[in-house]
């Protein structure tokens, strides 16, 4: 049995990093998905879309160690109004200020911010919700080894498996803080294939 409610599904551009030039970005505000969410979900009827792959944004829902999910309660509203069946993904690119990826608590922080971000959707769920902990671990891991995603205290040597290792373990410490919150989640590890 699939966990998803149709087959094709709709994304919406949602990375929030700190691009190379130092600009942080939200493109779910720039494309201003945010602030029309209900809308964009309308226009998938058409197509009998019923499953969207959305982005939490980590470093725009934790701020200062405090969380705040009222973009997400926002997206969940308009997607419950639709029947929209909404697979979070959780850190698309970015982390929050004062997190480095090479911190001694970068896996227990996101592994608690994982945790409470299931807790508070699980009762939005009828069905086992589905989660996305860390998108694309191969893309940033080689991301971060050429410049394109910001990164401190990297390693000198094997920039791009140093990240990828990290990555790897936040997001298994991630898989398990998910299921301790809500044993019903399903777990979607995505990575494009690209030639570069």
């Amino acid at each position: 049995m699939t966990p998803f409610s149709s087959f094709w599904q709709a994304g919406y551009e949602g990375a929030d990093h700190i691009n190379p030039a130092g600009l942080a970005l939200s493109m779910n505000d720039l494309n201003q998905h945010q602030a029309r969410a209900a809308e964009d979900y309308a226009a998938l009827a058409p197509f009998s879309i019923r499953t969207v792959r959305e982005s939490v944004g980590w470093r725009l829902c934790e701020h200062d160690g405090r969380y705040d999910f009222s973009t997400v309660a926002a997206r969940m509203q308009a997607a419950e109004q639709q029947g929209i069946q909404l697979s979070w993904t959780i850190c698309h690119y970015g982390w929050p200020a004062g997190v480095s990826l090479f911190d001694h608590d970068f896996v227990s922080r996101f592994a608690a911010f994982c945790g409470a971000l299931a807790r508070f959707l699980a009762p939005w769920y009828q069905q086992a919700p589905v989660y996305s902990p860390m998108n694309e671990i191969s893309f940033v891991s080689w991301g971060i080894s050429v410049g394109l995603f910001t990164c401190e205290a990297i390693p000198e040597a094997d920039r791009a498996d140093a990240a990828k290792q990290q990555l790897v373990r936040a997001t298994l410490a991630a898989c398990d803080a998910i299921w301790l919150a809500d044993p019903r989640a399903r777990l979607l590890h995505c990575d494009p294939l690209i030639h570069i």
